[in-house]
């Protein structure tokens, strides 16, 4: 057993929120060696690295496999580019996952139960991409609501995290810096007609709780400062040196002899990924782009995005896909007959598909033909 005395340096896991357009992933892009799950297509005018998500699986998936193999791939930031976007791919993943028509059909608030606890997991993935030693920087946007304490009178507007009940709470806590950027407006009244005009427009992020806004901070920051990653950017990278150098180092006091050292926190093994292979060099002739050309699958148009992109992150065929789906004499799951057109199969079904992915590709993987594997 051992106490721990002092400063211990640890990358922080930061949320930033604020009115639509005012720089969100601007001032995320700024972080040290970024890389960028963008779940609403906002990063296209960034000069920065990204992977793109059309579904909640295929989200968890890119998590695990920038967690797994960040130090080789040289990025130090993880971002999530915004939560409200991600808590949609979440929410239909549930709909279609549990067959509901909106989040309100189960009642009593159930679906939004439902809803936090697939976002609480997903907070808990983030925080162990984060032991492992990354930043993790999410993005949201901020809406306006009317705010009544129960034993005040009155009532007031304060801006919040644009997600749902269940989400926006334990968001907020699992946050070590929450930060809320705005335009910071001043009121100018003319001394002879007492009229009022509004002027400024800087863009400044605040720090600490306010009736207005939540925000709150762990680094001792001043309440407002300039919207821009340069004001705190001291502050991010003392908190991820080294811990082993000695102007890091913690007080500990041994009362008794220390266990060895952890091993890493595991990550749990998600369908899809494989480990990281030794990079492959280009084709530098005709003669071979046509061969590396061949190894990506081609599926038919009639399949959507979300069901293409897991299957194509594990290799799998359209006809390791029919094989699946087809007869349980022939190993598959015993939808559709063998011969199935897929064009003819309702899109609700390859919905479901994909909202039961772990059990849908353990099928695929009995049933990939041979010479596929």
């Amino acid at each position: 057993m051992e106490i721990i005395k002092g400063f211990q340096p640890k990358p922080p896991k930061v949320v930033v929120y604020g009115v639509e357009g005012i720089g969100k992933s601007t001032f995320a892009a700024g972080f040290p060696k970024p890389i960028f799950i963008d779940t609403e297509g906002s990063t296209s005018m960034l000069d920065v690295d990204r992977m793109e998500p059309t579904s909640w699986q295929m989200l968890l998936n890119q998590v695990i496999y920038i967690s797994k193999n960040f130090r080789s791939l040289g990025y130090k930031t993880l971002v999530i580019d915004t939560l409200d976007w991600a808590e949609q791919l979440a929410m239909k993943n549930l709909l279609d996952s549990k067959g509901y028509k909106s989040i309100e059909d189960p009642g009593y608030g159930k679906g939004y139960t439902e809803l936090g606890e697939a976002w609480g997991k997903f907070l808990n993935l983030l925080t162990t991409c984060n032991n492992t030693g990354l930043i993790v920087v999410c993005t949201a946007h901020a809406y306006m609501r009317k705010f009544e304490q129960p034993d005040e009178m009155g009532a007031y507007d304060r801006w919040e995290l644009k997600l749902q009940k269940k989400c926006a709470p334990i968001t907020k806590e699992w946050a070590d810096l929450l930060l809320f950027a705005n335009y910071k407006t001043t009121i100018l009244t003319d001394s002879k007609t007492k009229s009022k005009k509004a002027t400024g427009g800087q863009r400044v992020m605040y720090t600490t709780h306010h009736p207005a806004w939540d925000a709150k901070n762990r680094m001792q920051l001043p309440e407002e400062l300039p919207f821009a990653y340069a004001e705190i950017g001291s502050v991010i990278e003392a908190l991820t040196q080294d811990s082993t150098k000695p102007e890091f180092a913690p007080d500990v006091t041994t009362v008794t002899a220390a266990p060895p050292a952890m091993p890493e926190p595991e990550l749990p093994d998600v369908p899809g990924l494989q480990p990281d292979a030794p990079p492959t060099p280009p084709a530098t002739d005709a003669e071979q782009a046509p061969v590396a050309a061949e190894t990506v699958p081609v599926y038919p148009a009639c399949l959507p995005k979300t069901l293409t992109d897991l299957l194509a992150a594990g290799q799998y065929t359209a006809d390791d896909l029919r094989a699946a789906i087809g007869p349980k004499a022939t190993g598959g799951m015993g939808y559709w007959p063998a011969d199935q057109d897929l064009s003819a199969i309702p899109p609700d079904f390859w919905a479901y598909l994909v909202s039961t992915w772990t059990d849908t590709e353990t099928v695929l993987r009995k049933v990939r033909l041979p010479f596929n594997n």
